[in-house]
């Protein structure tokens, strides 16, 4: 309940950070508002094309960001650390510099590659208003990003960056996804996006040309050999849902086409949300990326009767449902958040199929393991190997079972 009530907290934050940017670039009010819900609950052409990025890539939408708060949060105060910056690059206010800087910092401590981001579009803005007008001030935004980052790295994230453990959580690209999923990700947005170019660019409005820089910069980074272009996949359908709009606005016609493509726009970009839900309508219950089995779920019950913070064994699976319906720790759970993953991952197999029992009591003392999870993942790992399945572990002692769990009690052992 806790959870889904700070998934309802944050994504109205967010949303409203993205009207405070659409605000900052879009002066009709009806514009505004139709600009916020394209950007908010638009998609591409994921409903007819099975590749495009707005279905094989959730953050690119913002459908990610409103199912994980810490998302939500982290792309709304990307987005206020930005418009708070572009406020300061138009008036020099410092008091627009420290807002844009507290944001920087909240953004920072949750996704720490945004920093990339903010001090390369940040230091071209600089460097652009340095060209035109010889001034040296705005410089002062990227030394105090810099700055700032390079304070959270040694109080922080240097910790992190020299432990192996972690070395997978900026591992994360999306080298699978290229140019022609990202542009059906687009979908009817994508002739706007190309139409808005030039008149930015021949536009003296500064606004605009933060927006259309932010985007360039940002897709720029997700199509770079760097290891975290994952990261760079969000803000992409927004930014671009904003430069159509703002292209809208600015479009030379009478009210009636204007109101006719604002219409379009609303009445397509939503189907790819729809189609979405529709689809996890459609899920079977015996799907088990979306549903736990009833006997699953009656272990996991036991597994909350057990002392606290138990350490338990177990594959990729249970090991990332025990940490969220009990209170309960494992040996290893995901890939990029367990320290050492892979590694652990393998020594957890070898438990299951290789190790004689001699060194299994050695590998659990020195894990302090308490309990063993023998489930569907491990038995299915046990049968590829042509090896027994029906509690194969019979010297342990069996503190649970059904028929498809048994959870054995390893602190005697």
């Amino acid at each position: 309940m806790l959870f889904h009530f700070a998934s309802v907290l944050s994504s109205l934050f967010l949303t409203f950070a993205i009207y405070l940017l659409i605000k900052f670039v879009i002066r009709n009010k009806s514009l505004q508002l139709s600009a916020l819900f394209v950007a908010t609950v638009g998609g591409g052409f994921g409903w007819i094309l099975s590749y495009a990025s707005d279905i094989t890539g959730p953050a690119f939408t913002l459908l990610k960001a409103f199912e994980f708060p810490h998302i939500a949060v982290s792309f709304g105060t990307l987005i206020l650390s930005f418009l708070y910056a572009f406020k300061f690059f138009n008036k020099g206010k410092h008091k627009d510099l420290l807002l844009s800087s507290v944001f920087a910092v909240i953004n920072f401590i949750i996704h720490p590659p945004f920093f990339i981001l903010i001090v390369i579009v940040g230091g071209l803005i600089s460097f652009l208003k340095f060209l035109k007008n010889k001034e040296w001030h705005f410089f002062k935004y990227p030394i105090l990003t810099v700055f700032i980052f390079s304070l959270l790295y040694l109080l922080i994230f240097k910790d992190f960056h020299h432990n192996p453990g972690f070395a997978g959580l900026v591992g994360q690209n999306s080298r699978g996804m290229g140019i022609s999923s990202i542009l059906a990700g687009f979908g009817i947005l994508l002739p706007f996006l190309a139409l808005s170019i030039h008149p930015i660019i021949n536009n003296l409005n500064k606004n605009y040309f933060y927006v259309l820089l932010l985007f360039v910069v940002e897709i720029l980074l997700f199509f770079s050999p760097i290891n975290f272009t994952f990261y760079f996949l969000y803000g992409l359908f927004v930014w671009v849902a904003i430069l159509a709009f703002i292209f809208v606005e600015n479009l030379k016609t009478t009210k009636r086409i204007k109101l006719l493509i604002v219409l379009s726009l609303i009445l397509i970009t939503p189907i790819s949300r729809v189609y979405t839900f529709l689809n996890l309508l459609k899920v079977q219950t015996n799907n088990p990326f979306y549903y736990l089995q009833k006997d699953e779920k009656k272990a996991l019950d036991f597994l909350k009767t057990v002392p606290e913070k138990s350490s338990i064994l177990t594959l990729h699976y249970m090991g990332n449902q025990i940490p969220a319906h009990t209170y309960n720790r494992v040996y290893f759970g995901h890939h990029l958040t367990t320290p050492d993953g892979f590694k652990k991952e393998q020594s957890a197999r070898e438990f299951y199929i290789i190790m004689r029992p001699e060194r299994q009591k050695q590998f659990l003392i020195a894990n302090n393991i308490d309990y063993v999870y023998y489930g569907q993942e491990e038995a299915g790992l046990r049968l590829s190997k042509e090896l027994e399945t029906a509690d194969p572990f019979d010297y342990f002692n069996v503190a649970y079972s059904n028929n498809k769990a048994i959870i054995y009690d390893v602190r005697e052992f």
